[in-house]
């Protein structure tokens, strides 16, 4: 993302910190026994995700393929319909 001059990159990375961070967190309390909270995590963590893949990650993927191709997008990305 830095190598190609992304804007969105700054924000994209420190999203994907926090979640690296809060698993980190999770891990030692699921070490410690609190299996609770690591079922929370993966439940807010399959919440999460599709919103972050459908803005963020999509987002990045035209970025990406746009430098790629000289500015041409050769695959035309459709959203899917609100759920």
């Amino acid at each position: 993302m830095r190598e190609t001059r992304y804007s969105g990159a700054s924000c994209h990375l420190d999203e994907h910190a926090a979640v690296l961070a809060s698993g980190d967190d999770v891990r030692d309390l699921l070490a410690a026994g609190r299996h609770d909270v690591a079922r929370r995590f993966a439940v807010e963590l399959a919440r999460w995700f599709p919103k972050h893949s459908d803005e963020m990650d999509r987002s990045l993927s035209h970025w990406l393929l746009t430098r790629r191709e000289d500015g041409r997008h050769p695959i035309k990305l459709v959203r899917k319909p609100a759920q």
